[in-house]
């Protein structure tokens, strides 16, 4: 008898930073690019998908079931400024990579009045 995994599926995740960027690296092989959905709002970046099990050729009875299936989450707080209308992701092999510059410090000038 197998048992599924009953808990939720969080996908292994990569968080770095540059000078200029966070960089977030989500390994969501089996993936549909189409159910990705990534979200900023409030510190925090959402990405949530469905890794779906291929149409089934024959009938089935799995004698050992690894592999996580159905819908994920992750959520990542981001505790800096960063430009939320900057953020960019691609979908490459079944990475999700999601770049999310960071807010630049600006110099004003003093002047005389």
């Amino acid at each position: 008898m197998v048992r599924r995994p009953t808990r939720a599926y969080h996908p292994p995740t990569n968080l770095y930073e540059t000078e200029d960027e966070f960089v977030v690296m989500v390994a969501v092989s089996m993936a549909d690019r189409g159910s990705l959905r990534v979200v900023y709002e409030a510190g925090t970046l959402l990405i949530q998908g469905q890794r779906a099990e291929p149409e089934p050729e024959v009938p089935k009875r799995y004698h050992l079931m690894e592999i996580t299936l159905g819908p994920f989450e992750r959520r990542i707080i981001i505790n800096a400024e960063v430009d939320p209308e900057g953020i960019r992701s691609t979908y490459t092999d079944g990475m999700l990579t999601i770049r999310i510059p960071k807010v630049k410090p600006r110099e004003i000038e003093v002047r005389e009045d």
